[in-house]
């Protein structure tokens, strides 16, 4: 691949992660999985999915300050602490799964859970923020917070891509909190999952691997993430919940038809 072309696309690819990260709670994973297998086929699914993760967590870090300063309205410390811990503990155990688990699997289990996002956003009915608290929010948040860290880590989404439809489909925050909420589960599932990826077996050797982190393609598509954070942040703050929906489910709609194909051939 020309070099031209290689940097023009990580460029692109990153303005899209921030943008997705910032604007939608995203975290830019479900971007970044199809576009490394489409242009770097040779970095393989593991190399491309610890990539990922490890690129969100620059991305989650970063982006995080700027959006809690536009959160006017943030969720109660609880929430985000159990959604958190929750993340901690599937993101650690995903990776652990995901690193012994075979490439076709793992494609698989990123399509399942695509279809199922994207049937919840679309058929399934807009649910208002629940006014008053169900005496299980607490246990619900914490199962939300380990299946998208389990989830997210297993896949190389980050979390965000699970969270950020749950949220709207359960009604237990407001869907302007997701954002917020969604920035701190990538932060805690990134941050469980690296370590198991830095140090599993080295699959390629290209860009500066350091076992499933392929070092050399993160600093172009971090710094123009920072470029789209910006971009999302602004997006973010007035988007209606009806709008979201649909927007998350098209990305999701495209992604999952490229790893369709991934599995078709």
């Amino acid at each position: 691949m020309p070099i031209i072309f290689e940097y023009t696309w990580m460029a692109l690819l990153g303005l899209g992660v921030g943008f997705f990260s910032a604007g939608l709670g995203l975290g830019g994973g479900v971007l970044m999985m199809p576009a490394f297998i489409t242009f770097m086929p040779e970095m393989g699914v593991y190399t491309a999915k610890g990539t990922s993760l490890f690129i969100i967590l620059l991305v989650a870090i970063t982006s995080f300050f700027r959006v809690r300063r536009l959160q006017q309205q943030r969720p109660h410390y609880s929430a985000t602490l159990l959604l958190s811990a929750g993340a901690i503990a599937g993101g650690y155990v995903g990776a652990v799964i995901s690193t012994r688990t075979s490439e076709r699997t793992i494609l698989l289990l990123f399509v399942a859970f695509v279809a199922f996002m994207m049937w919840q956003l679309t058929v399934g009915e807009p649910k208002a923020t629940l006014k008053k608290a169900p005496l299980h929010k607490n246990s619900l948040l914490l199962l939300i917070g380990i299946a998208a860290g389990a989830i997210g880590s297993a896949t190389g989404t980050g979390g965000g891509s699970i969270l950020a439809p749950l949220i709207l489909v359960t009604g237990l925050l407001p869907h302007t909190q997701m954002v917020y909420s969604a920035t701190q589960v990538m932060i805690a599932t990134s941050l469980a999952a690296a370590p198991a990826h830095l140090l599993a077996p080295q699959v390629y050797h290209g860009h500066y691997t350091i076992g499933h982190v392929s070092l050399g393609v993160v600093p172009v598509i971090f710094i123009c993430a920072q470029v789209g954070v910006v971009l999302g942040a602004r997006v973010n703050s007035g988007m209606p919940a009806r709008r979201r929906r649909l927007l998350l489910a098209v990305v999701l709609a495209v992604v999952g038809l490229r790893m369709l194909a991934q599995l078709a051939f």
